[in-house]
């Protein structure tokens, strides 16, 4: 993608009021439980994954907005301890959610 088309493209989603992300949490194997259990409680997590590979959990969530998403990372997620590392994607479209297409 050029420069242009990702500005034109992060525009677009700054026109939108939500804010979805999928974000890979990297953890101390010990403590993925205790992640777990805390990130599940978390009123803007959709769903959660253990997984294998670089990561060992991926969470993906949705905001209102940028401001909710920063204190998100910042005051709920930024304080669970065991998290290692975390590296977020912000999603740019939904093509397919639930086995079903979606609007494109």
């Amino acid at each position: 993608m050029e420069i242009e088309e990702l500005k034109a493209t992060f525009g677009k989603l700054q026109s939108h009021s939500a804010v979805s992300v999928i974000i890979g949490l990297e953890t101390e194997v010990s403590k993925i439980e205790s992640i777990v259990k805390s990130a599940v409680k978390l009123h803007n997590v959709q769903d959660l994954y253990l997984v294998t590979g670089d990561y060992d959990i991926l969470i993906k969530a949705v905001f209102p907005n940028y401001d909710e998403f920063e204190y998100f990372l910042v005051n709920e997620l930024g304080k669970i301890p065991g998290i290692l590392k975390s590296k977020t994607m912000l999603i740019l479209s939904q093509r397919k959610e639930n086995g079903e297409e979606a609007g494109v």
